[in-house]
């Protein structure tokens, strides 16, 4: 009876164990996946790379639509819960309202936390009063400036008004829509010298309409301008900028509740500048802006397009939540662009004619750094950097040296430089540095003696309790412990302790792909390489 009990009980510990280790496997290829998916959404326009779209920073602006675009489908917001837990530490940090630009990233903060449902904080509260009321003038309207003028002073108080209001805070509306009207009533949008005048009249609008002023449609000017509205179509832009006219149109319409008629012709002009991902910019063919493809989707839906727009933005999407800025970058760096091709192929997926098309169209930009990256990936990729002999000791030129392409004069630098530096160059030198100095040594390119034991010494007395490695302090520095793992390997030497290395820079996986630096960070493409690379120095593959 008990052989059968421990039998049985085997049996089941088996069946754990390979289950745990199904599930690592699976968990292994789901990040492989989303770590070559999210490289290859970071292809710039040159076919190379500057950095994960997530590397970017936050834009409160870019969150602040992408929000509202994804309520528009009616789809679910990712990483919600961790959106939450970051405009939760905005609404902490000090405001201060100095230009437009600030007061603008206050409302998007505001916007933000009430599309999201989550309280404000009663100092962030007083703090935002605080700050907006001191932007008040004389006649309740709000401005930088009492001098600033009337377009800049119904833009300002528009902003405001809306913050105040989502804010739940009340105050006293009368001077405030008394000066609308007057405005309204004496026309006085009509003598402004712009082009946007139904953008301002929106602006006087939509102010009266969040002071919950009751008889907007008994002013003179608004029943004129509803008969205006309600006559005519929706007229086509002759260029993209008056589609602010249009909006604002279509806006007002909205308040006075007045049906938008939508033409043939107006449907053809949007569709004949809509952008190749679907959505809409008023400035520029780049890149979709995300304000004017909403306006635009709620003038002509069509869920076709909203759906590839919205899954182009979730390529910017950070793991705290955020959106980060969406611009094209049209030139890539020349080192990001390897690593990126590197990391690519290591976890096997072959690239590599796109990476030779982006080396023959930058071979004036490579140094030798670049040459030695390129030479561990294929060495067929045969470049040589158009560089002039060095005449003074920098990194570069001992990347020259191990691959072998340093002149006399060089070497004899090198060399002159590493005497004078002391025997133990190791202590004066950068863990980079040592390294490709240590290589060059085993390569027998280097006239230059030391003992094997005292930097044997010196690199295993740098690793940390956590496995990694630093130069200084009790902080374990990713970059510095694939340098040291390469010292060890020049030298011959076993690291200590493996696994806890191992362990470190598993630690700093990213689930949704990639690397970080620090735990709990955003992926980086630095920090992926440099992953990646020590873990095969531990020959443990990805």
């Amino acid at each position: 009876m008990k052989r059968l009990v421990s039998l049985l009980l085997s049996i089941f510990f088996c069946l754990i164990f390979s289950a745990c280790s199904n599930e690592e496997k699976v968990s292994g290829l789901i990040w492989k996946e989303n770590s070559v998916q999210k490289l290859l959404d970071s292809k710039n326009l040159d076919g190379g790379f500057t950095y994960f779209k997530t590397e970017r920073p936050i834009s409160i602006y870019e969150t602040r639509y992408a929000i509202e675009l994804f309520k528009e489908a009616n789809q679910k917001l990712p990483r919600e819960k961790e959106l939450k837990s970051y405009m939760r530490g905005l609404q902490l940090e000090n405001i201060k309202i100095l230009s437009e630009n600030d007061l603008l990233n206050l409302k998007y903060i505001i916007d933000i936390s009430d599309m999201l449902q989550l309280d404000f904080d009663q100092k962030f509260k007083e703090s935002v009063i605080e700050n907006l009321l001191t932007l008040k003038i004389g006649n309740g309207m709000y401005a930088f400036s009492p001098n600033d003028s009337l377009l800049d002073i119904i833009s300002t108080t528009e902003l405001v008004v809306e913050c105040l209001n989502k804010i739940q805070y009340s105050f006293d509306t009368v001077p405030l829509s008394k000066s609308i009207i007057d405005i309204l009533e004496k026309e006085k949008i009509e003598k402004i010298n712009t082009k946007f005048k139904p953008t301002l009249y929106n602006s006087a609008l939509n102010i009266l309409h969040n002071i919950n002023y009751k008889d907007i449609e008994e002013l003179h000017s608004i029943k004129k301008i509803k008969n205006t509205l309600t006559s005519q179509k929706m007229i086509v832009p002759i260029s993209r900028v008056e589609l602010y006219n249009v909006i604002a149109i279509s806006k007002m319409n909205n308040l006075l509740k007045i049906e938008n008629h939508i033409q043939p012709e107006f449907k053809q002009y949007l569709e004949s500048i809509r952008l190749k991902d679907g959505g809409f910019n008023f400035l520029t063919d780049d890149l979709s802006d995300l304000q004017a493809t909403l306006e635009i989707n709620r003038i002509y839906k069509d869920v076709k397009f909203l759906e590839e727009i919205l899954q182009y933005t979730k390529k910017f999407q950070k793991d705290s939540g955020g959106f980060s800025v969406r611009s094209i970058v049209k030139n890539s760096n020349t080192l990001p662009t390897i690593l990126g091709y590197k990391i690519l192929n290591n976890l096997g997926y072959d690239d590599l004619e796109s990476f030779k098309k982006y080396l023959n169209d930058h071979k004036k930009d490579l140094n030798w750094k670049n040459v030695y990256q390129i030479v561990d990936i294929s060495k067929e990729m045969n470049y040589k950097p158009i560089i002039p002999e060095y005449n003074e000791w920098n990194i570069d030129l001992l990347y020259k040296l191990v691959l072998t392409e340093a002149t006399e004069s060089e070497k004899e630098l090198i060399n002159k430089e590493l005497k004078e530096s002391s025997k133990e160059f190791w202590t004066k030198k950068d863990v980079e540095e040592t390294f490709l100095i240590t290589k060059a040594k085993n390569n027998s390119l280097l006239n230059i003696e030391y003992k094997v034991e005292d930097i044997k010494y010196w690199a295993l007395s740098s690793q940390n309790n956590d496995g990694g490695f630093s130069t200084k302090g009790n902080d374990s520095d990713l970059i510095e412990t694939y340098f040291y793992l390469q010292i060890l390997k020049e030298l011959d030497i076993e690291p200590n302790n493996k696994e806890s290395i191992a362990k470190y820079i598993f630690s700093l996986r990213v689930p949704s792909g990639g690397y970080t630096f620090q735990k709990g960070g955003n992926a980086s493409l630095q920090a992926t390489y440099y992953s990646i690379e020590s873990l095969k120095l531990l020959n443990i593959t990805e």
